[in-house]
């Protein structure tokens, strides 16, 4: 039983070294190519984003300046919003990934990636139907590190060279996330500037 234990535990980390290789390799031809494609739209959100805890889908998304505009247009044409100013609702939706026209333009994008995340959302899944909820965290805990260190490793790839830092914001993010947890994050993968006025917009 202890020796089966240590051999799944040797087979798990195995998994999340191949997907940590494949999601710096796929992150890296995604991310450039959505600079190549929308660096003069104004982009200003760079993130890797997933489901949350249960890990079922992991893709690159941004947000852009046009697409902001864009997004605060068509709400205003809603009878609810009518009333609310353009303004506000750029300072409403900006932060809002969901919201962005250009979210999942790249759902797609890690296949090799989700390939190695499947294996490892089945072992979580195993330790969550048997109760064993600590360890179901623990392997949370350590996709998302290796979604922070992907995009470490990327701005010191120099992948993200082609836009002025100070322009955009790197985060790790989900749908249902409070604000301590992107904030958490952001604070890792910014300079300080920028992750101050992250944190006084959302």
């Amino acid at each position: 039983m202890i020796q089966a234990l240590y051999l799944r535990g040797k087979v798990l980390s195995s998994d999340i070294e191949k997907f940590k290789l494949a999601l710096l390799r796929e992150s890296k031809v995604a991310f450039l190519d959505i600079i190549e494609n929308f660096e003069l739209e104004g982009i200003y959100s760079l993130c890797l984003y997933n489901s949350g805890d249960s890990w079922s889908y992991l893709f690159p998304s941004f947000s852009t300046k046009v697409g902001l505009s864009k997004v605060a247009s068509d709400y205003k044409g809603d009878e609810y919003y009518r009333e609310k100013s353009l303004d506000y609702l750029e300072n409403d939706l900006r932060w809002s990934p969901c919201d962005s026209p250009n979210h999942e333009l790249y759902v797609s994008a890690f296949p090799e990636s989700e390939t190695h995340l499947e294996k490892i959302v089945k072992e979580m899944d195993q330790h969550w139907d048997n109760g064993r909820e600590d360890k179901y965290s623990d392997i949370n805990e350590k996709l998302v590190s290796v979604c922070i260190s992907c995009l470490q490793q990327l701005e010191k790839d120099n992948v993200f060279s082609k836009l002025e830092r100070g322009t955009f914001v790197l985060n790790v993010l989900n749908g249902d996330q409070s604000d301590e947890e992107r904030l958490e994050r952001a604070e890792k993968l910014n300079p300080s500037d920028v992750f101050l006025r992250y944190s006084n917009e959302i």
